[in-house]
């Protein structure tokens, strides 16, 4: 049994909600719940902060709402503890679930009608569980993948995929990888690794398939001052970076019913990448290595590196 010492008349406030989940740590020197409980007396009340909590229409995720405080969270593991003198939910693993938290906040997408609706997109709206498989693959070792290039601006623009697009932007942070993956995906049976380019230490780039459709995983390399991704035009083996504003917030958001991780500003990062992200560019016309906004020539790999920089699976 936990022991916590709070005030007779909080312990009171509590007795009316019939499910409770604590959650611990949110807030210094306050007593921080959720629940599901469709009551208008779910305030706060002395130290104690009620979120309210909805479950997504598809069961994939929980929204919390408190005042102007809106997260949400995918994989949420709790277990039933007796604490503050009655029964209620914690986290299973604390750690997580606050990792889980501060990368929560979630954001909304702003669906601009620019596409018609009778086109048919080439990546099926099912695929989104394909890259919550590969999500989660990455989670599982401690990285923190999240919507990038394409892939963004489909789901902050559209809600969706753009239709003509035929490939999936994912990224991570250097700083977060863990060795062990890039050998786990060589071995994967849900994904094939398709090729790995560059360096840990310079434009690493890892692409995988998964029913047929490419997945990119790019990797973010920081300055004090940007940040920037590496990629390679292999006919001249030639570097190229794209820069961007430093992404020091990671929040969430729903692409087609699943919760992603994505950047918290992400509007200035669709306009170093497309500058006017609003005006929709057939991706025919959208050439990867110089339409950006933001891409810059970085030298040249040479022959004694060839072989370490570019890996064909």
């Amino acid at each position: 049994m936990l022991k916590v010492s709070v005030e007779k008349q909080e312990l009171e406030y509590l007795k009316q909600f019939d499910h409770l989940f604590w959650l611990p740590d949110i807030i210094p020197n306050k007593y921080v719940f959720g629940t599901y409980d469709d009551s208008e007396n779910a305030v706060s009340f002395s130290n104690i902060i009620i979120y309210r909590m909805i479950t997504s229409s598809n069961e994939d995720y929980i929204k919390f709402m408190w005042d102007k405080d809106l997260r949400a969270i995918y994989g949420l593991c709790a277990v039933k503890k007796h604490i503050f003198e009655r029964e209620m939910w914690m986290p299973t693993n604390r750690e997580e679930f606050l990792q889980k938290w501060s990368n929560g906040r979630f954001l909304d997408c702003i669906r601009l009608n620019i596409s018609n609706s009778w086109d048919e997109s080439m990546i099926p709206d099912s695929y989104v569980n394909n890259m919550a498989k590969f999500r989660d693959f990455l989670e599982s070792y401690t990285a923190t993948p999240f919507l990038f290039g394409g892939t963004l601006l489909g789901w902050y623009r559209e809600c969706s995929f753009i239709k003509d697009t035929t490939d999936i932007d994912m990224a991570m942070k250097i700083t977060s990888l863990d060795l062990r993956m890039l050998k786990s995906i060589e071995k994967s049976n849900d994904f094939k690794l398709f090729w790995i380019l560059g360096k840990v230490n310079d434009s690493l780039e890892v692409s995988v398939y998964s029913a047929n459709i490419k997945i990119d995983l790019f990797f973010l390399y920081e300055t004090e001052n940007f940040t920037w991704v590496g990629g390679m035009l292999v006919s001249e083996k030639k570097k190229l970076r794209w820069i961007y504003p430093l992404i020091s917030q990671i929040c969430t958001g729903d692409l087609l019913g699943r919760l992603f991780h994505v950047p918290c500003n992400v509007e200035e990062i669709l306009k170093a990448d497309y500058g006017n992200w609003r005006v929709p560019h057939p991706t025919a016309n959208f050439i990867w290595y110089k339409s950006h906004k933001n891409i810059h020539e970085a030298g040249y790999w040479s022959a004694s590196e060839w072989n370490d920089t570019y890996k064909v699976f």
